[in-house]
């Protein structure tokens, strides 16, 4: 079995059979991979990174001390959570299990932590769950950055759904379509 053959499988696995809501289950129990059968992204390996954890990060608490959290899927490089207070129906945030600031900290953390964040919305929009969406990440507290952990929101969009994203003036305009 190749890498890329094995890595297919793990994540057929998971999306298979997702964790159920409330799960506090410890990001890195994945399965075990011989060193051999890794895949390289961006120079990293799909094993999950050396544990690094910030006593006062809330993220680093849900990831590897049991804090309560929705866990929707674990990916390769990332955990999926429902957020506390969800902008629209099905937004998700994506964590790293490395902690890294933000998007500039580590760009193999970020792309990593994308591509899980990408398998997760492909599997939802292949169910038929979900159609246009943003993908959103701060960097900074003029950036509106309020968790200093790097973080993907996955953010479902509805047409007129009123939500005006930071870069929005709010103001709509009228098209053909309307």
């Amino acid at each position: 079995m190749t890498a890329n053959d094995h890595l297919s499988a793990h994540l057929a696995r998971v999306a298979a059979s997702p964790l159920p809501p409330g799960t506090k289950e410890s990001a890195y129990n994945l399965p075990e991979v011989p060193m051999e059968q890794t895949t390289t992204v961006y120079g990293m390996t799909d094993r999950p990174p050396a544990r690094v954890v910030h006593a006062d990060c809330p993220f680093c608490a849900i990831l590897h001390d049991g804090a309560p959290a929705t866990i929707l899927r674990r990916g390769i490089h990332s955990l999926v959570i429902r957020p506390l207070g969800p902008v629209t129906e099905g937004h998700v945030i994506a964590i790293p299990y490395r902690h890294v600031s933000d998007a500039a900290t580590d760009p193999h953390v970020t792309a990593n932590t994308m591509g899980d964040l990408a398998v997760y919305a492909g599997i939802m929009r292949s169910q038929g769950e979900l159609g246009d969406f943003n993908i959103i990440t701060s960097a900074g507290p003029t950036a509106t950055q309020s968790v200093y952990h790097l973080h993907l929101h996955l953010v479902p969009r509805h047409h007129r759904d009123g939500l005006a994203l930071p870069w929005h003036s709010g103001k709509h305009k009228e098209t053909p379509n309307d």
